[in-house]
């Protein structure tokens, strides 16, 4: 022949490129091409024998594939920040390069959290999905053809839980004998979770859910709290105190009509809308008596009678 043989490698899609590195041979062999052949990462031959229009391809064996995981992410980061991995692989000194493949990412407890989306090194992938832990991560590599593969040293990594926020507005004063009235418009927590509420002086008030009920006079003390859960951390629990007063009272007196003198004893009729008792007492006795609730005419002239009810601790007394 007048000039070598070229060897030209195909990438499968009908393109060719000069293969690396072609010297001449001996003894029968008129050329050998060093490259990588298979695309396998390794440096294989191709021996060019032009008396017998014969090529033969000598595979090298496995390099060795060397690299580390790295990540720009904090060592503790809060649930939900993502998580960069790099997975960066060197071919050994006998390859020309890092052949393609796979990558994935791995917790030896949690297992594989993420695959990467790269073909060739360098391998990268973000995380955001993992729930609040510690975690080895472990990146994995695998070759297409199947002849290199490598683990790396892990890094550690720890996912935190959030924080949550209870805000609990002032509760208002009310009067004993008050409607039971919602807390659901008094507090609210970041986390959007659901509040828990309680009652801190049960013979003064009761929580039932979301609705309150007075029970006596007093102070009335309740809690918000939010336990938290797999993602977030418990609130610190917010406390407001409310007093309840003593309801006033209003007493009803029946109409009397004129009487004559000598009519019979007759009762008066007198009531307190706090239902205590009433008490009767006439403050004009030389024309009338009072006894509970009969009264006597004794003369003529105007009778006044009047009604009391003093009050007790739930209610005040009665104008």
């Amino acid at each position: 022949p007048a000039g070598p043989v070229r060897l030209l490698l195909g990438d499968g899609s009908g393109h060719f490129t000069p293969a690396l590195n072609t010297f001449a041979g001996g003894s029968g062999i008129n050329f050998l091409v060093a490259g990588d052949i298979d695309g396998d990462g390794t440096i294989g031959l191709a021996a060019i024998d032009i008396s017998t229009n014969k090529v033969t391809l000598l595979r090298g064996g496995q390099a060795p594939v060397t690299g580390a995981l790295t990540s720009a992410s904090a060592a503790s980061v809060p649930y939900g920040t993502p998580i960069d991995l790099t997975l960066a692989l060197n071919p050994d000194a006998s390859a020309f390069r890092v052949p393609a493949g796979i990558a994935f990412f791995f917790d030896p407890d949690a297992g594989q959290f993420a695959l990467s989306p790269d073909s060739s090194t360098p391998f990268h992938a973000t995380v955001t999905t993992l729930a609040p832990g510690s975690y080895s991560m472990t990146g994995e590599y695998f070759s297409t053809g199947g002849t290199q593969s490598f683990t790396s040293e892990p890094v550690a990594r720890t996912i935190t839980q959030l924080s949550q926020t209870i805000t609990f507005s002032p509760l208002s004063d009310r009067p004993f004998g008050s409607p039971q009235f919602l807390l659901d418009s008094s507090a609210s927590v970041t986390s959007s979770l659901s509040l828990f509420f309680s009652t801190n002086t049960p013979s003064v008030c009761t929580v039932e859910g979301t609705v309150v009920t007075i029970l006596a006079v007093g102070s009335c003390s309740i809690t918000a709290s939010q336990p938290g859960d797999f993602i977030h951390q418990a609130a610190e629990p917010q406390t407001q105190t409310f007093s309840v007063t003593p309801a006033s009272q209003t007493i009803t007196f029946d109409a009397i009509p004129a009487r004559i003198l000598g009519s019979a004893p007759f009762i008066a009729a007198a009531q307190s809308n706090s239902h205590l008792p009433v008490t009767l007492a006439s403050t004009t006795s030389s024309v009338c008596t009072v006894s509970s609730t009969l009264v006597t005419l004794l003369a003529t002239g105007t009778c006044t009678i009047h009604a009391t009810q003093p009050g007790e601790a739930n209610y005040g007394a009665a104008p």
